[in-house]
């Protein structure tokens, strides 16, 4: 089975499963889709063809001088290109060649190309056709095939002869019983030629010539279809998609995505196989003899990255040519049947990257698909969760996914996340929570040397820093809301993040951090000013004393309630039975010892459950997700969570 840590991918199954796909119905082969590899050849063909006239001759009339083939490009994904349909001249040409060259991922050009019918001869093109002979016996013979039987003479000597206006033809004939006989014969401006299936003879015997008939005249072939198709190629075993009985992670995004097998001939009419109806007879090959099988399948909007950023199959939204192989048919069979079988929401999807800057980044393309459209970004230590702890409402207020960096730099698949989402960097801010022992002026420097803005929102502790984020959300405040969760409530926090990064009415929650004692001046001062009347503490209080309550109560605090469990994941399912009655959305689950992936995802999925999952479930979680309504998808964040925890909150909530 393809190992974790090489999986970095995002299922898009609901965008992927409705994506239209371009109409080529004359399309009945994979010989007629032309990919990467062939596509030099291919414009070198079409060029070819499109410089192929008639000869200037009478015998071609109106077609003289004029272009054999029609040619026409329809570049069904290229804008300002090729006009639709537009018969080629050689400025379209140039223009297919510059579109081809420049084709990125995922796109087609679709090209139709019809002879008008030509034969050449001499290194000329003709309309019309010399037919070929056919002497005694059916058997075809042209003159210039030398000695041949016909109709009782054989051909000792054949000369041809060729001028612009005309052509002659002079033969030498033996008879068997007779002396040679010479016979020329002309034939004029191209319109006649001689037909020696039936020779002429005079009264004695003697050959005289042969009759003439006109030229054959050539048909038109049927226009031929071929499709110039954009993708980037992979090979991979079917052990990585599929463990024998179900899926893999990455086999469930296979089995959601847009898709074409080798094999058109059950294709529906928009050209895309419907997995149900793929024949494993026929889109299973045996390539070798030793018994190596093979599928081949196209595939669209998928994300199978692997750990080397050099080596990724595709960004989500390619189109991508993967070539799965096994040594066993049967397996590959019931990989195939698994395929035609899976329903969206059978499985988890997932959300994960090969370590935690790759996870955060794919959280953030999940909630961000478009580019250019974010114009702040969260950025937090990799190893500074607690810093992060209040960094969910903040992110949300200002519509920003949350992204790791390294002390001294942010790595080069985090900058070009940021790059994505901001587009242009004019006017764009990144956040950075935290101290300079977590990230440094160097990445302040970094980014800034960019054209971004950097704003550092740090206090002297994790307690200074959860209010100084508090005081940034600032407007997008709730008037009168706040949770408070302990000095050492990473676990509560991110039970909690979700709930108070869900934005209504353009308002989060602040999350603020007790001290270990107790709430601090600062944090009382807060709560004071900004007239917070409904407090509600998360977690026991192991984590988060008991003073605080009776401090909120001096403050005249007017509803202060804890919603605290046994350990992290009855607390967790405490908060979830608080704020989830009748949910009938998405729901998330992430680990509940290693809440890196948590905190990234707080703010990006808008208010859903996060399920917080130790090597189990517990059972107040367990009652609690059943009491879920009909849950929409479930997704799993980050890698390391058993398959069966993911199926059991599956099976609870659906």
């Amino acid at each position: 089975m393809l190992k974790k840590k090489n999986i970095a991918m995002m299922m898009a199954v609901a965008t992927a499963a409705t994506t239209a796909a371009p109409a080529f119905a004359a399309v009945t082969s994979q010989e007629d889709v032309i990919r990467t590899e062939g596509m030099k050849a291919f414009v070198d063909e079409v060029e070819a063809k499109f410089n192929m006239k008639y000869a200037d001759v009478a015998e071609n009339g109106d077609k003289r001088d004029k272009h054999v083939y029609k040619i026409q490009f329809d570049a069904k994904t290229i804008v300002d290109k090729v006009e639709t349909g537009q018969e080629a001249t050689q400025a379209t040409l140039d223009q297919f060649k510059a579109a081809v060259n420049g084709m990125k991922n995922g796109q087609v050009i679709d090209v139709t190309i019809t002879d008008g019918g030509h034969e050449e001869r001499n290194g000329k093109v003709y309309v019309n056709a010399i037919p070929e002979y056919v002497a005694e016996g059916g058997k075809i013979a042209e003159l210039e095939q030398g000695k041949v039987t016909l109709a009782g003479y054989t051909v000792v000597t054949n000369k041809k002869v060729v001028s612009d206006k005309e052509v002659a033809y002079t033969l030498e004939f033996k008879n068997d019983n007779t002396k040679d006989v010479e016979y020329t014969a002309t034939l004029g401006n191209g319109d006649k030629e001689l037909d020696f299936t039936k020779p002429v003879r005079d009264v004695a015997g003697k050959l005289k010539g042969f009759e003439n008939k006109a030229y054959e005249a050539i048909t038109p072939e049927k226009p031929v279809e071929k499709r110039l198709s954009k993708s980037v190629e992979k090979t991979m075993q079917v052990s990585e998609l599929f463990d024998g009985a179900d899926l893999t992670e990455a086999g469930q995004a296979l089995a959601g995505v847009t898709f074409e097998a080798n094999d058109y001939s059950t294709s529906n009419n928009d050209d895309r196989l419907a997995k149900e109806n793929m024949d494993e007879t026929k889109v299973i090959k045996e390539v070798k003899a030793d018994k190596e099988y093979e599928v081949k399948l196209f595939v669209k909007n998928i994300n199978l990255n692997r750990a080397s950023v050099s080596d990724s199959l595709t960004k989500e939204g390619d189109l991508a040519e993967i070539t799965i192989t096994s040594s066993s048919k049967a397996v590959m069979a019931a990989f195939i049947e698994k395929l035609k079988t899976y329903t969206p929401g059978e499985n988890a999807k997932l959300i994960a990257g090969a370590d935690r800057f790759e996870t955060a980044i794919e959280i953030s393309k999940h909630n961000n698909k478009t580019d250019g459209t974010v114009n702040n970004v969260v950025l937090v230590g990799q190893d500074a969760i607690v810093d992060g702890l209040a960094a969910g409402p903040l992110a949300a207020a200002k519509k920003a996914p949350i992204l790791y960096s390294a002390k001294d730099a942010v790595n080069e698949s985090t900058m070009k996340e940021i790059t994505r989402l901001f587009g242009t960097v004019a006017g764009k801010t990144v956040y950075i929570v935290g101290g300079e022992s977590q990230i440094s002026k160097e990445v302040e420097k970094q980014l800034s040397s960019k054209g971004i803005n950097v704003k550092r929102i740090a206090g002297e502790d994790r307690v200074d820093t959860s209010l100084k984020i508090a005081k940034e959300i600032g407007a997008a405040d709730h008037a009168t809301n706040a949770f408070v969760v302990g000095y050492k409530g990473e676990a509560d926090a991110m039970s909690i993040a979700s709930v108070a990064s869900k934005v209504e009415v353009d308002k989060v929650t602040p999350i603020i951090v007790s001290g270990v004692n107790g709430l601090t001046e600062d944090a009382k001062d807060y709560l004071v000013k900004n007239n917070k009347s409904d407090v509600k503490l998360v977690g026991g209080t192991t984590t988060l004393t008991s003073n605080v309550e009776e401090e909120l109560k001096a403050l005249k605090v007017a509803h202060v309630e804890r919603i605290a469990g046994e350990d992290r994941q009855d607390t967790n399912a405490k908060v979830l039975k608080e704020f989830y009655k009748n949910y009938d959305g998405d729901v998330y689950v992430s680990k509940a010892y290693a809440l890196v992936d948590a905190l990234a995802a707080a703010p990006s999925i808008k208010g859903a459950p996060m399920v917080l999952a130790g090597e189990s479930l517990s059972k107040s979680q367990e009652n609690v997700l059943e009491d879920i309504n009909q849950g929409k998808n479930v997704y799993q964040v980050g890698n390391g969570i058993a398959k069966t925890i993911m199926n059991k909150v599956i099976n609870l909530v659906k």
